[in-house]
C-alpha cells in the first residue's frame, strides 16, 4: 500500500544493468528509450484503459515504477483464456 495515496500499488522493476549488457546496440538503444518514456507516458495519460504510474525511483542498477494495481488476469492470460481482448 502506498503511504501517500493509501492505494494498493504494484511495482515494475527495470534492470538497467541487464539493459546495458544487451549484445545488440539497437536493442540496447530501444530498451534505454523505453525505460525513459514508459513511465513518462503512464504518468501523463489519463485513461481507465492505461495503468497509471504514480512515482519512479532509480539508482545505478534499477528503475522502480510504482504503478496502479490491477486485480485479475494478466494480458497474456486474458488472450489465452478468451482468445481476444475485450474492447471495453
Amino acid at each position: 500500500m502506498d503511504d501517500r495515496s493509501k492505494k494498493v500499488v504494484a511495482f515494475k522493476v527495470l534492470d538497467l544493468v541487464k539493459i546495458e549488457s544487451e549484445r545488440s546496440e539497437t536493442v540496447r538503444k530501444i530498451r534505454r528509450r523505453l525505460a525513459i518514456t514508459e513511465p513518462q507516458l503512464m504518468m501523463t495519460c489519463d485513461s481507465e484503459n492505461i495503468i497509471k504510474c504514480y512515482d519512479v525511483y532509480q539508482n545505478k542498477s534499477l528503475k522502480v515504477m510504482v504503478i496502479e494495481y490491477c486485480n485479475g488476469l494478466t494480458l497474456q492470460e486474458e488472450i489465452t483464456e478468451k482468445k481476444r481482448i475485450p474492447e471495453n
